[in-house]
Formats: C-alpha cells, sequence, structure tokens
C-alpha cells in the first residue's frame, strides 16, 4: 500500500523501500535498462547472484533446503553431482526443482533475435 498518494506511484515506493527516485535518477535508470536493441546486456541469475552474494546469504534465508550447501554450490545446486546431492541430502527434482531455463541457450537465442533486429529484419 502507498503510503502517500500524492505522490508518483515509483517515488512513492522507493520512498517506501528506502532509495532515492527522484526524476533524473529515474531517467537514468531508463537510459541504462531501455529495452532497445542497442542495449544487449542479458542478465544471468546465476552469475548475478554469485557477484553480489558470493555467499548466498539471500538463498540461505528464503531457500532452507539449500542452506547447507557450500557457497559455490548454493548459487546452482543443479550443478552438483549426484553424490553430493545424497551427501548434501539436496536431491534436484526432490528437494529443489531442476531449473526450467537454460540461461546459456537462452542468452544464445536472445542475441539471435537481436541480430535480426537490428539488421532490419521482421
Amino acid at each position: 500500500m502507498i503510503a502517500d498518494p500524492t505522490r508518483a506511484p515509483v517515488l512513492a515506493w522507493s520512498h517506501e523501500v528506502g532509495i532515492e527516485a527522484t526524476r533524473d535518477a529515474l531517467q537514468l535508470r531508463a537510459a541504462l535498462f531501455r529495452a532497445d536493441v542497442a542495449n544487449e546486456r542479458i542478465f544471468n541469475p546465476v552469475t548475478q547472484s554469485q557477484r553480489f552474494d558470493p555467499r548466498g546469504a539471500f538463498i540461505r534465508r528464503y531457500l532452507p533446503q539449500l542452506a547447507g550447501l557450500s557457497d559455490r554450490q548454493v548459487h546452482a545446486p543443479w550443478l552438483m553431482t549426484p553424490d553430493e546431492q545424497a551427501r548434501d541430502d539436496c536431491v534436484v527434482g526432490r528437494d529443489y526443482p531442476a531449473p526450467i531455463v537454460d540461461h546459456a541457450s537462452a542468452r544464445a537465442r536472445t542475441l539471435q533475435r537481436y541480430a535480426v533486429v537490428k539488421a532490419g529484419g521482421p
């Protein structure tokens, strides 16, 4: 719920969560994260997790079934060998769902689509 109905929704939300969202900051964000073909940043959630939460604190807090895994394993438990899964009592498909997106192939397909659009295709 927005505490101050006189404020624009994004500004009110940003105020409630404690981030600064001035008009200039919002314009900068729009420029950095616009959805056009000039901006080919494709974020990988595993890479982002490893980079910005290397110890996996967020994952461990909200996914207790992964709390006992090593810092390396907690970001991508589906990469553990069957022996590691059994040892850590975290079997993918039983204790944690198997991935539904292969980020490497999804990235490749997206880059192909960007190339078509950049070339003036459909």
